[in-house]
């Protein structure tokens, strides 16, 4: 399986687009380095570990 490394404005925009959940389902792995995430994602968007990121 193919890891993709985001940041948050790959997040951002997939849930203003409302593709969250085809994003998770697409066959890759999603990661993102912690700082950004506890910054920007978690916040606004809890939960996203239980999709995939």
């Amino acid at each position: 399986m193919l890891l993709l490394i985001s940041d948050a404005n790959i997040l951002i925009d997939m849930e203003a687009g409302d593709l969250m959940d085809a994003f998770f389902r697409l066959p890759l792995q999603f990661a993102m380095p912690d700082i950004i995430y506890m910054e920007e994602i978690e916040p606004g968007s809890p939960g996203l570990e239980a999709q995939g990121l």
